[in-house]
């Protein structure tokens, strides 16, 4: 796995954290888990940490190799990808171009709130098939890293922009 690299500066970690207080659930795609081995945890904000979901569609994630594995996250894939014993924290899904088919699975485990943070792919997944209520987006002008993956356009306007420090927080609300 990759070095998570912040981009963020500490009062917008706390912040995201306590938008992570407020949810049941987080949920990454496999290439985020692989790249950043993040911790999806409540490091900066007090409360319970959110259960975390991976969406892998083929079940290719090696769990040894990556820190959130140390927290049991359930794993969404793509029902008829598995060749053995379902386990108890696996949760197929039928059609899996389908997101609203992630949520209803989710919804069985009885997951209701969710906050998506990435990455790219899983985020327009989302996007495009509309299936969100808030958007939150954290810029840092002063921060460059060459290339990386662009933060998600909307047609719609935001519903409000500010800074906070060197951060730029943009918001949607639909």
């Amino acid at each position: 796995p990759g070095a998570p690299t912040a981009i963020t500066h500490a009062m917008s970690n706390r912040w995201v954290h306590a938008l992570r207080s407020r949810c049941q659930a987080i949920l990454v795609g496999a290439g985020t888990v692989a790249a950043d081995d993040p911790l999806l945890n409540l490091r900066y904000w007090p409360g319970r940490d959110p259960q975390v979901v991976i969406a892998d569609r083929h079940l290719l994630l090696d769990s040894a190799a990556h820190r959130v594995f140390q927290r049991q996250p359930l794993r969404l894939f793509a029902a008829g990808n598995l060749k053995r014993p379902l386990k108890e924290v696996e949760i197929p899904v039928e059609n899996w171009e389908d997101t609203d088919q992630w949520l209803q699975a989710l919804a069985r485990r009885d997951i209701l709130s969710l906050l998506v943070e990435g990455g790219g792919d899983t985020l327009e997944r989302f996007l495009l098939q509309e299936l969100w209520d808030e958007i939150w987006i954290f810029t840092d002008q002063n921060q460059y890293w060459g290339q990386g993956l662009a933060a998600p356009r909307l047609a719609t306007s935001p519903t409000r922009s500010w800074q906070l420090g060197s951060n730029q927080i943009t918001y949607w609300f639909q």
